[in-house]
């Protein structure tokens, strides 16, 4: 086992989703199933995914679905990473007490959190990035959306820092810049950020809602909203 560099994203949603990964490298649900399978997560190797896919053939349960679900293919690495895409996409999360409430009842949420809804569309400034219904603005077109946060780059050198999208991109704007991350069931995801810098969700709101932290490409957007400890609960 070895300890990556990133946190595992959240996959609630994901295949509303056009780029895949913290930096949007891949392209499709299909293509990051591949790159994960046969890269550094999991370690198969491309030139070994056939011999994987042959062992999974063996399987008896396995051969009958594949068959079934793919006439003619069976099992291959490629439907193999369909299935597991298909899987995924069927992950979706659209019916909590806020998707209740936007739907007309007014009693899906408590006074707190209507007060706590307030502030993310309006003081606290959250929607701007974190728009509904995804509670991402990464969700909205054909490209994701990616900012400077500050958040692994405080007391590091520049050759230290992950420079995220900047690597996909190749433009500067875009150093050390991440994926907007999906809000839903964001009270099971700890830790938060990219790389799960953040043990609690109170600690994470303190760090957006107070401006970041300050590096050379800092989001404008990222400005301390001045909220009290009780508007950051009500956001909690």
């Amino acid at each position: 086992d070895k300890v990556l560099t990133r946190h595992s994203p959240v996959i609630w949603n994901v295949g509303y989703l056009a780029e895949l990964y913290w930096d949007g490298r891949s392209k499709s649900l299909e293509a990051q199933a591949t790159a994960a399978w046969a890269g550094g997560n999991m370690g198969v190797g491309n030139e070994n995914l056939e011999k994987k896919a042959a062992e999974i053939a063996a399987i008896a349960g396995y051969k009958t679905q594949f068959d079934t679900v793919f006439p003619g293919e069976g099992v291959t690495p490629t439907t193999i990473v369909k299935a597991l895409s298909a899987y995924e996409r069927t992950l979706v999360c659209d019916d909590t007490a806020y998707d209740k409430y936007a739907k007309g009842d007014a009693k899906a949420l408590s006074d707190e959190q209507k007060k706590g809804l307030d502030l993310f569309m309006g003081k606290a400034a959250c929607v701007t990035c974190h728009a509904p219904p995804h509670f991402s603005t990464a969700y909205g077109g054909p490209q994701g959306t990616y900012y400077n946060v500050g958040i692994g780059t405080k007391d590091k050198k520049e050759e230290e820092v992950d420079v995220g999208r900047a690597k996909v991109s190749n433009q500067p704007t875009d150093w050390a810049a991440f994926k907007v991350p999906t809000l839903r069931n964001v009270a099971k995801s700890a830790p938060y950020f990219h790389d799960g810098s953040v043990a609690k969700l109170e600690d994470a709101v303190r760090v957006m809602a107070g401006g970041g932290y300050p590096n050379k490409n800092l989001s404008p957007l990222l400005v301390d909203r001045k909220l009290t400890d009780g508007e950051v609960k009500q956001l909690v």
